[in-house]
């Protein structure tokens, strides 16, 4: 939600349909939803567990398997990246506004 409202204060309204469709693509491809991170390893796997995805998959995981142990991490992580996200799209919403 925080990244839909930050494409919506920084780009045109039709242009907030491909981005999004291409965002939700790079989600798809960095969090391991249809490959295992493990198995390319390396400076890709590096890169996709800086990113939120994999950590939302993780939780996600941990869910449907009931085991809560740890998800701690994973949480936190995923708050880290919402809170940045739902910051920039209002300081950028309010920008916007003063013009």
């Amino acid at each position: 939600t925080a990244l839909g409202l930050l494409l919506g204060s920084v780009l045109r309204y039709r242009q907030v349909g491909p981005v999004a469709s291409l965002l939700v693509q790079a989600a798809a491809l960095t969090s391991g939803m249809w490959f295992e991170l493990d198995w390319i390893g390396g400076v890709f796997q590096k890169i996709c567990l800086l990113l939120p995805f994999a950590h939302t998959l993780e939780l996600m995981r941990g869910a449907l398997e009931g085991s809560w142990a740890g998800m701690g991490g994973h949480l936190l992580w995923l708050a880290g990246y919402t809170a940045a996200a739902a910051l920039a799209a209002g300081l950028l919403f309010c920008r916007q506004m003063d013009r």
